[in-house]
């Protein structure tokens, strides 16, 4: 995810790092994004059509299931995660499916009248607040398939890091303008991640925007809306180019009145 901060000193000349696609800082705090194809079966016969689960009753009542399914058709990862989920019992199995070898999920309990839903996994993604450089955004499938073997022949390396970003007001180049528009140095707005000590990440139904939310303990909570490379070109391109993907306007935390006892109500209000 990261190197630890310092860790190019320690490195002699011979093997010193020149540059990489890792920060040096410390992960703080990680949560997990999943995107999920989903389908509800309202009753054991009609999951067991379906599927082609094969049944043996354990009692009057229950049945054990063994079903064997299939990768989603197109799916751009080498294995898929599939669960297959009780909801009236609440329990759950899950298997790995290839494009080879399907998931075969056996000892499945359910009685006739259970609702069970399947659950393909699409996309799983970890925000990670980097401290000491801002926001990392990583393809956790893509880790994976990456490391999945045997590897087909002609497999091409999926892009791990989604994004890495400081959320930074303007660009490290010190020659550079201002192409996104955003306010001056000089106001209440964050200026940037460095020090974030949270992020947390959620999406929209119909968008394949990731919408993250990090804290200035000081200031507010800044949205980046990072999008996941969309083809080979976009994927090849450095995951920390600056990119108008934060708002110009963001929650900030602003003291206004100053009490003479030194108490400060703080108001909320968006910048």
């Amino acid at each position: 995810m990261s190197w630890a901060p310092g860790a190019g000193t320690t490195l002699g000349l011979a093997s010193g790092l020149i540059i990489g696609d890792r920060p040096e800082a410390i992960p703080r705090k990680m949560q997990m994004l999943v995107q999920d194809d989903e389908r509800v079966y309202v009753s054991r016969a009609s999951f067991v059509v379906a599927t082609g689960a094969s049944a043996t009753a354990i009692d009057s009542e229950f049945d054990r299931l063994d079903a064997v399914l299939d990768m989603t058709p197109g799916h751009p990862y080498l294995t898929q995660r599939i669960t297959v989920e009780n909801l009236s019992l609440d329990l759950r199995w899950s298997g790995e499916a290839t494009e080879a070898v399907p998931a075969s999920i056996a000892g499945i309990i359910a009685r006739a009248g259970d609702r069970i839903r399947v659950i393909r996994n699409r996309y799983t993604y970890a925000a990670i607040a980097l401290f000491g450089y801002g926001v990392g955004v990583y393809d956790v499938n893509a880790i994976e398939s990456n490391d999945f073997k045997p590897r087909p022949s002609g497999y091409r390396t999926i892009r791990e890091m989604v994004r890495m970003t400081k959320g930074s007001l303007r660009a490290d180049d010190t020659f550079s303008s201002n192409p996104c528009s955003l306010p001056g140095l000089d106001t209440w707005a964050i200026p940037g991640l460095t020090f974030t000590p949270e992020v947390a990440i959620l999406t929209r139904p119909g968008s394949s925007t990731l919408n993250a939310y990090a804290l200035d303990p000081a200031r507010g909570v800044l949205d980046l809306s990072i999008v996941p490379p969309p083809d080979s070109l976009r994927a090849d391109l450095p995951p920390d180019l600056y990119e108008c993907d934060r708002a110009s306007t963001v929650l900030s935390f602003e003291p206004l009145i100053r009490r003479p006892a030194g108490r400060t109500i703080t108001i909320i209000r968006g910048w």
